[in-house]
């Protein structure tokens, strides 16, 4: 017994022990990140005048700089976003990115070849952030010795490949045999200028369907209606997946060059299809949907016939309509979903 009450008290002191050791360690940590702070502030206020008069004024002046410190390097990193974050003009955009390039372009093709992806992948955000086009070809080599920790470092590279404009990666992607995701392909096509995404549009015919389908829906996204010849022969593409993103972008428009050819959507095997033709004429309020959309109240599938129901209602005369559907319908489903879209005033009325 007195052999166990001593292992339990060299327990209970080891513990304590540690528990003391490991406070001691986080104060001690705690006191240094502190002091760390205190140093990056000091530097911050140091730069202070010169970034500013660099950046709003123009004024090319020197500032000790020494990029192998991590207290200078982020100093300067985050004076240049504090004061690039709001501000919209491209002089000044310059001003920053010429900052940037400067004192920071060593610092970054550094961590771009240190072994911890954390450092590789948060210089390639700020490589993106501040536009280091002078950074471009060191970035490309880097996606080119395909050898990554993870795939969210590839995305990022390419990410930040297409926000420098990149004319080696924008000739890949018309070339390119084994697709990337396609929340990815819809990065990309945010990040080019309008000069890339025409030239890609230009080759859509020879471009992969993931890609196809990004571009697709990147267009209907920005609303870029001068593309519309683009989309509409998709309507009739064998892949379901490029139908459907033809058929959103249509929603998206909310305008369609060919009735016809959403209705004969109408009597398609995928009832997501017959959905967007419900959603479609629910924006577009052309006429020549009203029958459609009354069909379409008996049709199978309950998310086809709430799309329907939704639709009529936003017609002008939509009310008349569902309660004609009420009491001459003989599909207890279409008189259910009139009902249900008409609401307690029918019912009231009755």
């Amino acid at each position: 017994m007195q052999t166990l009450l001593s292992l339990i008290l060299v327990l209970n002191i080891v513990f304590f022990s540690l528990l003391v050791l490991l406070y001691g360690f986080l104060m001690f940590r705690k006191a240094r990140d502190n002091r760390y702070e205190e140093r990056k502030q000091m530097r911050k206020a140091t730069l202070l005048p010169s970034i500013q008069n660099m950046i709003m004024r123009g004024e090319k002046v020197d500032i000790d700089i020494t990029q192998h410190k991590r207290v200078d390097v982020e100093a300067l990193q985050e004076l240049l976003e504090e004061r690039l974050s709001n501000i919209k003009d491209p002089t000044i955009q310059q001003r920053g990115q010429w900052i940037a390039e400067t004192y920071l372009k060593e610092y970054y093709q550094r961590c771009l070849r240190h072994r911890r992806w954390s450092i590789r992948m948060n210089a390639l955000y700020q490589i993106e952030d501040f536009q280091l086009v002078a950074l471009q070809d060191t970035v490309w080599k880097r996606y080119k010795q395909s050898s990554y920790s993870n795939l969210s470092e590839l995305y990022q590279l390419i990410r930040t490949l297409s926000s420098l404009q990149s004319a080696e990666f924008h000739y890949e992607l018309l070339h390119q045999e084994e697709p990337y995701p396609l929340f990815l392909y819809k990065d990309v096509l945010r990040r080019y200028e309008e000069e890339f995404t025409k030239d890609i549009l230009y080759h859509f015919e020879n471009l992969n369907p993931i890609l196809q389908q990004a571009i697709v829906e990147w267009i209907g996204e920005q609303r870029y209606t001068e593309y519309v010849s683009y989309v509409t022969p998709l309507l009739s593409h064998e892949d379901s997946e490029l139908r459907m993103s033809a058929l959103k972008v249509f929603v998206s428009f909310q305008y369609v060059p060919d009735v016809q050819q959403i209705i004969d959507f109408q009597t398609s095997p995928y009832f997501q299809e017959r959905m967007m033709v419900a959603r479609i004429a629910k924006v577009t309020r052309r006429q020549r949907f009203k029958k459609v959309l009354i069909d379409l109240l008996s049709d199978p599938n309950w998310f086809v016939r709430q799309a329907a129901g939704e639709a009529l209602s936003h017609y002008q005369d939509g009310d008349w309509l569902l309660e004609h559907v009420v009491e001459t319908s003989k599909d207890r489903f279409a008189k259910e979903m009139a009902l249900q879209w008409l609401g307690s005033e029918y019912v009231w009325t009755q």
